[in-house]
């Protein structure tokens, strides 16, 4: 979990946000505390973020219906290194059991799990 915070808002104390669990993330602002979008969307470039169940699902956003073909693989390469880099090093045996893709309203589609993560 992150936090985004201008570059000169004093008074934010990074430690005591590192002891909850955050990131603080400081970006380059005016004398007024305005962030330029362009610096925001450079510093979340290449983040990746998890979201699971209950029963351990990893369900996330890897895509739109707009992109082709090679950006949805770029994309779901990304997202399966990420999710392998944070393995823990307790887990032992097979990490990803299965990966399935699907649109919101569409049908899934199971992909072999060998030959995705050798294409990685």
């Amino acid at each position: 979990r992150k936090i985004i915070v201008p570059d000169t808002a004093h008074g934010t104390n990074p430690a005591s946000s590192t002891l909850c669990g955050y990131d603080v993330i400081q970006v380059p602002s005016n004398a007024r505390g305005i962030m330029e979008a362009v610096k925001v969307a450079e510093v979340m470039k290449g983040q990746v973020e998890f979201r699971n169940d209950k029963l351990a699902n990893l369900h996330n956003v890897v895509g739109k219906s707009s992109f082709s073909e090679k950006q949805l693989e770029e994309n779901i390469g990304a997202y399966l290194k990420a999710v392998h880099e944070k393995k823990p090093s307790s887990v032992k045996g097979t990490f990803i059991n299965s990966i399935t893709v699907c649109a919101s309203m569409g049908p899934a589609i199971k992909l072999q799990v060998n030959e995705t993560l050798s294409a990685l």
